[in-house]
């Protein structure tokens, strides 16, 4: 089945990646909790979560980032030509999940920048999500560099503006608390020469975005939980 493409700037990612990337994600998945498993640590059958992420590093190259539900890697250049692209996969399970989460919180953060994605009022203030599975476990974006000098004043107002943007609901805290993850950094990146949200899974979309009948039907935990209260 054929990823569903965003409106704009589609990217054709091969068959073979994709379906590398779609087993990376099921692996991390089903082995996420052997860590935690009372087999011994010899066991030949267990494999671990780490040992996908150390697969991972060596057949893919550049190790970007894992941990927080999601494993993040360079694509190999011959996909992109002379763009470079990364690949966000769902990661570990987590055991204390909230019973809403249908697989782990990364698959929640993969499904909010897909459908951000395809919503034009917030796209200006995105890396854009340009391929992804039907089934949410991986998506693919181009690559926005990090190491640079940062304008705490622009990223600020960026911040603002994104909170300000009708149809989303930031909510999800920095990484070192201290107020919502889109005033931090380390959520941004350099490109299309301005600061881009490039980690955007802590925004929950309240606006209607379709989804094709082959996708995962996806429903945000956070309006879940909203409906909850109102009843």
């Amino acid at each position: 089945m054929p990823p569903i493409q965003p409106a704009k700037d589609p990217v054709q990612i091969p068959i073979w990646l994709q379906i590398k990337l779609e087993r990376y994600a099921v692996e991390c998945l089903t082995r996420s909790e052997s860590r935690h498993s009372s087999l011994p640590d010899d066991n030949p059958d267990q494999r671990t979560y780490d040992d996908v992420v150390d697969e991972i590093r060596e057949e893919m190259g550049k190790l970007l980032s894992f941990g927080g539900g999601r494993v993040v890697c360079k694509l190999p250049e011959s996909v992109g030509g002379s763009t470079e692209y990364i690949a966000k996969i769902v990661g570990a399970r987590e055991r204390d999940k909230h019973e809403s989460v249908p697989v782990s919180t990364g698959f929640v953060q993969n499904w909010r920048e897909i459908l951000l994605s395809r919503y034009e009022q917030i796209r200006e203030y995105i890396v854009p999500v340009v391929s992804a599975s039907p089934t949410g476990l991986w998506l693919v974006m181009p690559y926005a560099e990090q190491e640079i000098e940062w304008d705490r004043d622009r990223l600020n107002e960026i911040a603002e503006e994104v909170e300000a943007v009708d149809g989303v609901n930031p909510v999800m805290a920095g990484s070192m608390g201290g107020g919502l993850d889109i005033y931090w950094s380390e959520n941004f990146g350099a490109y299309e020469g301005e600061y881009r949200l490039l980690d955007y899974g802590g925004i929950h979309l309240t606006a209607t975005v379709p989804q094709s009948s082959e996708e995962f039907p996806f429903v945000d935990p956070r309006a879940i939980e909203e409906a909850d209260t109102e009843t």
